[in-house]
């Protein structure tokens, strides 16, 4: 672990098991570890396929009144860029009826899925909720937010994409 974090570039090895079998938590400029997540609207969405947009994936929980402080402005950038940005919510293993009813109550339309065996959280090494990890297009990530995130801080990423 200690070659690891003393290497210039170890954010290539992030988000990978090493040689003795531990997990190296993802970082910003890390490629993102892949995951395949089953939505709530019934279709499947992957980090492997690329769609030229910016991902946020943000861990949160209905329980938590920082995730539910957080969703509207989550809801107004998904409204307002959804040609830059694709938001997936990845609630943490609820009841899919519980999910639904805090979805319905909120009127949220970006996309939601549920970590019901809690191994996306594992993967990308989710320490509280919430937390949001905003991946760029090549798939890498740009930053990890924790604690609540602002329609002012995601418009910052979108307006830095699009001036790269």
């Amino acid at each position: 672990m200690l070659a690891i974090g003393g290497l210039p570039d170890r954010y290539e090895f992030t988000g990978y098991l090493n040689d003795s079998g531990l997990f190296i938590a993802p970082e910003t400029g890390a490629k993102a570890p892949d995951v395949t997540l089953n939505l709530l609207d019934g279709t499947r969405f992957s980090l492997s396929v690329t769609t030229g947009k910016l991902i946020v994936l943000n861990f949160w929980a209905t329980w938590c009144g920082p995730c539910r402080a957080e969703m509207a402005d989550l809801q107004a950038i998904h409204t307002d860029y959804e040609d830059s940005i694709h938001i997936i919510g990845i609630n943490a293993g609820e009841r899919r009826t519980d999910v639904m009813n805090w979805v319905h109550d909120l009127d949220l339309t970006f996309d939601i899925a549920i970590d019901r065996d809690g191994l996306v959280s594992e993967t990308y090494q989710v320490r509280g909720l919430p937390t949001t990890v905003v991946i760029n297009p090549a798939g890498q990530i740009v930053t990890i937010y924790y604690g609540p995130i602002s329609y002012a801080t995601l418009q910052q990423h979108i307006q830095s994409l699009s001036s790269e």
